[in-house]
């Protein structure tokens, strides 16, 4: 079963009600896209991820890739970054494409000198094309390997704070940082385990990420 939500404020009887029945409506739709359906324990994860950030404590294979691309569609925020490890992308680019019908999102890549790609996926989560893109749309769905985070969290809380200016080493680099930094409102993170030593530059990206997020999943 999911934890408890760990973050955000306590919720009424008739708010937890409008979040089960949400849940439920943004699971059948999904559902109905790919002709499965959610578990009655994953419907509950979905709940939570609308009422605030949670962790969500499923065994291995219990579906938590599913109950968070369900619970992203449910929220429909602008940017929502899906923070995980680089041989796990495909996976999470099948399910994508199949709960969520979504066939075009976009993968930042490297890691001291960052890139984005526009990738086109079939109907399967197949990649169909690449291209390069200089930045970030306002609305996107966003892969983010882990080995990738820790520049592009440092990227984001310099841009909110205003200071890109003041720690990129160029105006040139400047513009090109600021057109990445797009602070995701929604942060999903898989594997968080292995995010456990606090003093690691990917665990101080990923905290930089969260601190302006309106709600994390892990």
């Amino acid at each position: 079963m999911p934890a408890r939500v760990v973050f955000g404020e306590g919720k009424g009887l008739a708010s937890r009600l409008d979040s089960l029945n949400a849940a439920l409506s943004a699971a059948d739709a999904c559902g109905a896209r790919c002709g499965r359906r959610l578990r009655g324990y994953q419907i509950e994860g979905v709940s939570w991820g609308l009422e605030g950030s949670y962790l969500n404590s499923f065994s291995v294979g219990l579906g938590k890739t599913s109950t968070s691309i369900v619970t992203a569609v449910a929220l429909n925020y602008n940017v929502v970054a899906f923070v995980i490890p680089a041989h796990l992308f495909n996976t999470w680019l099948e399910e994508i494409v199949r709960w969520a019908g979504v066939n075009v999102v976009y993968e930042l890549l490297g890691n001291r000198r960052l890139r984005v790609e526009r990738v086109y996926l079939g109907t399967t989560g197949e990649v169909l094309h690449r291209e390069p893109v200089k930045s970030l749309p306002d609305h996107c769905w966003l892969l983010v390997a882990h080995e990738t985070v820790a520049e592009w969290g440092r990227i984001v809380a310099a841009a909110r704070d205003g200071g890109l200016l003041a720690t990129e080493a160029s105006v040139e680099a400047a513009t090109a940082a600021r057109a990445i930094a797009r602070q995701p409102e929604l942060v999903v993170i898989d594997e968080v385990h292995n995010m456990g030593n606090s003093s690691a530059a990917r665990t101080g990206g990923l905290h930089a990420l969260c601190r302006g997020a309106k709600r994390v999943l892990a």
